[in-house]
């Protein structure tokens, strides 16, 4: 391959991952579950800021009763390494949480890793981590 084909096919990878993550935003915001079982790897691994680790189906669940949701998400210093076949996001985010248990909502502002990975037919993320960010 080509250097030229390798940037182009880079391009074109960042491209897919970064439209995917802007859904995988937008779903959460509006809780549409099903968008995020499509972008979502069965695989899938959430590691909330607390440090609970979460699979895909009780994630899912949980969103799906609406125990919890999620206010408008801001992204900054967003960046995509590409590794052939897998991909690595890190940035930082700031939203808010919303429980429907009756619990004061709170407001997030977090690292954040996610790790992608090219099933084939389609990229899908496998892997979330967030950590807090302390306020100064």
């Amino acid at each position: 391959m080509s250097a030229e084909s390798r940037t182009d096919r880079e391009k074109q990878v960042r491209t897919a991952i970064e439209a995917l993550d802007l859904d995988r935003t937008r779903a959460m915001e509006n809780g549409d579950v099903a968008r995020l079982e499509q972008i979502f790897a069965p695989e899938f691994t959430y590691i909330h800021r607390n440090g609970l680790s979460e699979g895909r189906e009780p994630y899912l669940e949980r969103l799906r009763k609406r125990e919890v949701s999620y206010g408008p998400t801001v992204r900054e210093d967003v960046e995509l390494r590409v590794y052939g076949g897998a991909a690595v996001m890190t940035g930082r985010f700031r939203m808010q949480i919303i429980f429907a248990d009756g619990r004061e909502s709170m407001s997030l502002d977090n690292r954040f890793l996610a790790t992608w990975v090219d099933f084939g037919d389609a990229w899908r993320l496998v892997a979330w981590s967030s950590t807090g960010i302390p306020a100064l």
